[in-house]
């Protein structure tokens, strides 16, 4: 059986009992300072583990132990009233985790990169009404699959809900966060994330062997949706196709992500001409440049006229995961609609633009 969570009692301490007057109370208040409004925990950190293929990610304070009441961990929070601009202190002082059960996919793809967020919500154990409860929850936020790529936002701070994970292995939804028991309208936190390389997981069948880090979050790291990096580049270059299957073309730009678990997003604005009336050209973006190869995301095309040759601008765009942080190389190619007569390709008339973006997940 997988581990069950548990969740012990977080009192709210008051601002005597927290803040105090002494030089522990100041780092406290500097650190509640620095905390808020977004919210965060003072003395946590945490641990990674999978037993049984169940993934538990476990509260630690600073030294590595269980929380207790003599070495506790503090989370903030806003207040659960949405139009309220307090702040609430949670005092965590037992043990606290939560169990990713066998089974449970939370939207991964095998054998890809990817990230696992984990949360932390104030929610009452006795009564809605009441805030005395932390709750660590964990959510997937992307879907791989070409074609269907996406991104969910999170964003530490703010009222959120969860999904009971349930503890049978049926918690497979990218973009949903599990607790251990639903939570509805509550404040929430991020708390940090474990990231898999890109060998990953068997999908369901949770492992560390190919963990590559824990992050906890805070200052300066990325939050889901988040840009990484973007490059740009202007070109006019000039081809001439007579296939009527993709042929690469010299307008290519390259990236080199900052984490495999990232997604791509390629757009690109083209100068496209067609030589010969009722002739068609079509675009798309491919990563590589080997001809009709690794095509991903939309199309575009444009016919010319009676009378000849036509040029116009057209554009394209895919999101892709390319699972690897080595150079990635993305190409525009160019194909005829139909056989037939004349050229198509890409105008030096024209000056388009390519832009690569890299997204966190």
């Amino acid at each position: 059986m997988p581990q069950v969570s548990s969740y012990p009692t977080a009192a709210i301490d008051g601002s005597d009992t927290f803040l105090g007057s002494d030089s522990a109370g100041a780092v406290k208040r500097f650190v509640a300072a620095a905390l808020m409004p977004s919210g965060g925990m003072f003395n946590g950190t945490l641990t990674v583990s999978a037993s049984g293929s169940a993934l538990t990610v476990a509260l630690k304070t600073k030294q590595g132990t269980d929380p207790t009441a003599t070495d506790p961990v503090y989370f903030f929070f806003r207040n659960s009233n949405a139009t309220s601009g307090d702040y609430i202190v949670l005092t965590v002082t037992a043990a606290l985790s939560f169990t990713v059960s066998s089974g449970s996919t939370l939207g991964v793809t095998s054998s890809k990169a990817f990230r696992v967020w984990f949360t932390a919500f104030a929610d009452g154990a006795v009564s809605p009404d009441v805030i005395d409860t932390v709750r660590i929850g964990a959510v997937q936020c992307a879907i791989r699959t070409v074609g269907s790529e996406q991104i969910f936002a999170l964003q530490s701070g703010g009222l959120q809900s969860s999904t009971a994970e349930g503890g049978a292995g049926a918690a497979d939804s990218a973009g949903t966060i599990y607790t251990g028991i639903a939570v509805t309208n509550r404040p929430m936190i991020l708390l940090g994330y474990a990231e898999w390389n890109a060998t990953g997981i068997t999908a369901g069948t949770w492992t560390t062997t190919n963990l590559d880090h824990v992050q906890l979050f805070g200052f300066g790291v990325k939050q889901p949706g988040d840009v990484v990096q973007k490059i740009s580049a202007t070109s006019a270059p000039s081809s001439s196709i007579t296939s009527t299957t993709y042929v690469t073309t010299t307008k290519t730009l390259s990236i080199t992500p900052k984490s495999a678990a990232n997604l791509i997003e390629a757009f690109a604005v083209n100068g496209n001409s067609t030589s010969a009336s009722d002739q068609g050209c079509t675009t798309m973006i491919s990563r590589g440049n080997t001809n009709n190869t690794n095509m991903i995301g939309a199309e575009g095309s444009m016919y010319g006229q009676s009378g000849g040759t036509l040029t116009i601008s057209q554009t394209n765009q895919a999101f892709d995961a390319p699972n690897t942080t080595s150079s990635q190389l993305y190409c525009v190619q160019n194909k005829k609609v139909s056989a037939g007569a004349g050229n198509v390709g890409l105008s030096s008339s024209i000056t388009g633009i390519m832009v690569l973006t890299e997204y966190q997940t």
